[in-house]
């Protein structure tokens, strides 16, 4: 079992046991509710579902009509797994019901990468659990849950948007952004080159 939450870090996984107060629910929900290939996991920063495998079989829970699963897989987190804060924020999450899974399978990011889904799910089972957005769109395969800078010998240190804006510098990539002071890019860049965006989550 995991939660989708984080994009930099790995994200939190742990196993509900047969002794937890609430397997029977979750397992008798498990059987009733619709779930969704790992596919459909919606492109956001913050919480993006639940994901529940069993061998090499996963499925991705999401959207308001798991609502009462969803708070009993959350429920069921490990002490010290996930600050009160963070657990708080999936908690309002699933409440609202405003993150569902992406079914659209339409891919149009502007200024994005070509899409090539290959080196980084189907067979390569690694690749997908091992790799993370800064990864992506960086089109490099590291396997190492890469970070701005841990390429070039810089990670970040503070957790702030100069930091890690410096990091990705050094690891080669160029800052678009207009400065003084940081406001969107509305040049796209020349030559076969993309664009990629940094956030700082939470704060």
């Amino acid at each position: 079992m995991s939660v989708g939450i984080f994009s930099g870090n790995p994200d939190p996984q742990w196993k509900v046991l047969s002794s937890q107060p609430n397997y029977k629910k979750i397992s008798a929900l498990l059987l009733s509710t619709k779930t969704y290939s790992t596919d459909a996991m919606p492109s956001r920063l913050g919480f993006k579902g639940f994901i529940v495998q069993e061998g090499k079989k996963a499925q991705l829970i999401v959207g308001p009509e798991s609502k009462n699963l969803q708070l009993l897989l959350l429920a069921s987190i490990p002490k010290g797994l996930l600050t009160d804060n963070v657990i708080k924020v999936i908690q309002d999450e699933i409440s609202s019901g405003a993150v569902t899974a992406d079914v659209s399978k339409v891919v149009a990011k502007r200024y994005a990468p070509p899409y090539n889904p290959g080196a980084w799910g189907g067979i390569h089972f690694r690749a997908k659990l091992c790799n993370n957005c800064y990864n992506y769109a960086s089109t490099v395969v590291t396997n190492n849950f890469a970070k701005p800078g841990t390429g070039s010998g810089h990670p970040f240190g503070a957790r702030t948007g100069p930091a890690v804006v410096a990091a990705a510098v050094w690891d080669g990539l160029v800052n678009m952004a207009p400065q003084p002071p940081p406001g969107p890019v509305t040049v796209p860049p020349a030559g076969n080159i993309h664009m990629m965006a940094l956030v700082v989550w939470p704060g």
